[in-house]
């Protein structure tokens, strides 16, 4: 998995997909201009996400992107607008 001189986490969604297949949470740190590829190949469902913003605009960003992703992947009626 990732540290210093590894690849990036996408590198790794292979395995994560077999984690979350085994119905098991997945908590990873992800590097911000990397969010948006983990949401699009992994399910929403036991999917933490750890990231970081360097300004609030950012930050909304991210969160609106996965609120946006996360409900493209469930039957989840609150996301219905």
């Amino acid at each position: 998995m990732p540290g210093a001189g590894a690849p990036p986490i996408s590198h790794w969604i292979p395995l994560l997909k077999r984690v979350q297949k085994a119905n098991k949470g997945v908590h990873i740190s992800v590097a911000p201009e990397e969010v948006e590829i983990i949401l699009e190949e992994l399910a929403p469902e036991r999917l933490f996400i750890q990231t970081h913003a360097n300004t609030v605009e950012e930050a909304d960003r991210i969160v609106d992107l996965a609120a946006k992703m996360s409900c493209k992947k469930t039957l989840i009626t609150s996301c219905i607008n």
